[in-house]
């Protein structure tokens, strides 16, 4: 391939006009749909149940949360879903002083919670402050002119995990936002801005644990000072929410017991694994299936994590790192695209590109485009195909970079071999 052209692909200009005018025409179309077609719209199924279960995952946690006992709550859902770690809770639980909580546990059922007109301008508060606070990590942390970046930043709101998040009330909009500031921050000059990334890692890692992963960034820098303060924020925002709920720390095994429920419940259901992935690609489903994936998906992510000690590009770390939070659970729901925001962030700054990064552009834009969501009515071109192709494109990078590895390797070898080997002849 020409090498004009090589470079055009490969540069960071081409990468950010590609994402903001794929994600900009999507929207558009997508809009424009659900305005002509109306509730007939198949757009609409951006949204989990077509909004039957309109902000979901915030209503029903306060309900949850409402007796301080959610380890224990047995209204509306079994104990699977009271399975987040107590920090979320918490914070619910002082949101659910705001409705007539006694009188939804009468009726076992939470999901209207939200027409409380005092709860909705509550939840519109939060979700805006989350959204902002979104944005703002990925505006902050890119590298580009003032207009690029704004417009980057608005593309990435207008994609599909993120309107489904929003849909849903999840807090992993949050936790994103935190993620974000950890990766461009843990490694600052700046020592207050340091310490606040560590701080915003503990706090994602108890909303939703798995963030606690990035932690290993820290110890690819040999950071042990910063490994020590990072655990000790993260006991203190795991733990101490324990203590406002009722039973106090007593609750840790209730938690596990439910994390164990939950998995088993939804661990062959559906969501972005590779067991999923080839069960919709007509490959028989069973249980040997089941297992046979996800343990090569953990043997594939740890193989990964592994050899990114060896990696030359920060990017190519972050996203590994961001392909084992989405394939290395059992169950992936389909927010935890968006824990590829702090590695789509990264690989637009990456000044040096490879041909191959197109894989991953490829990738991250069909994870994020709204429109024919999902893909038509039996069609295959959807989310994971685009796990498939990430899957491919972390392999190419850890390859790559194990190669160059070796090769710089012997190229010190062979330096060395010269040095010694003229020091002999000057002593000769």
């Amino acid at each position: 391939m020409d090498s004009k052209v090589v470079k055009i692909l490969t540069s960071k200009k081409f990468f950010e006009i590609a994402f903001v005018v794929v994600i900009f025409t999507s929207f558009v179309f997508w809009a424009k749909s659900i305005i002509l077609d109306r509730a007939a719209s198949y757009q609409w199924n951006v949204f989990l149940l077509d909004l039957t279960d309109f902000e979901g995952d915030f209503t029903n946690v306060i309900g949850y949360s409402g007796s301080r006992d959610p380890y224990n709550c047995l209204y509306y859902t079994n104990l699977q879903e009271k399975a987040y770690p107590p920090l979320i809770y918490v914070f619910m639980y002082l949101l659910s002083r705001i409705v007539p909580i006694e009188e939804y546990y009468a009726a076992d059922y939470f999901l209207n919670m939200y027409m409380d007109p005092k709860l909705l301008i509550m939840m519109m508060i939060v979700i805006t402050a989350m959204v902002i606070a979104f944005f703002e990590a990925i505006r902050h942390n890119l590298k580009d002119t003032y207009g690029m970046k704004v417009l980057v930043s608005i593309a990435m709101l207008l994609t599909a995990p993120v309107f489904f998040s929003i849909e849903r009330g999840n807090s992993i909009i949050l936790v994103i936002a935190l993620m974000t500031a950890f990766v461009f921050g843990h490694d600052s000059d700046n020592k207050i801005l340091k310490e606040l990334s560590l701080v915003g890692l503990a706090v994602a890692a108890a909303l939703k644990i798995s963030p606690a992963l990035l932690g290993i960034l820290l110890i690819y820098k040999k950071d042990w000072k910063a490994v020590i303060r990072t655990v000790i924020y993260g006991i203190v925002m795991f733990v101490g929410p324990f203590l406002f709920l009722q039973g106090g720390l007593s609750n840790i095994p209730l938690m596990i017991r439910n994390v164990q429920m939950n998995n088993e419940f939804y661990m062959s259901k559906w969501g972005l694994t590779l067991y999923y992935t080839l069960v919709n690609y007509g490959v028989p489903d069973s249980m040997a299936l089941f297992k046979i994936t996800g343990l090569a998906s953990k043997v594939l992510c740890l193989v990964m994590l592994i050899a990114a000690f060896k990696f030359d590009r920060k990017s190519d770390v972050i996203m590994v790192l961001s392909l084992a939070l989405i394939i290395f659970p059992d169950h992936s729901g389909y927010y935890n695209l968006l824990y590829l925001v702090p590695a789509t962030v990264m690989l637009i700054n990456e000044e040096k590109k490879y041909i191959y990064d197109l894989i991953a552009l490829f990738a991250i834009i069909s994870f994020n485009h709204l429109y024919r969501f999902e893909g038509l009515e039996g069609g295959k071109l959807d989310c994971r195909t685009s796990m498939v192709a990430l899957i491919i494109y972390c392999i190419i990078i850890t390859c790559a970079n194990l190669y160059r590895a070796k090769v710089a390797s012997g190229s010190k070898d062979d330096s060395e071999e010269k040095k010694e080997s003229k020091l002999e002849e000057s002593e000769n």
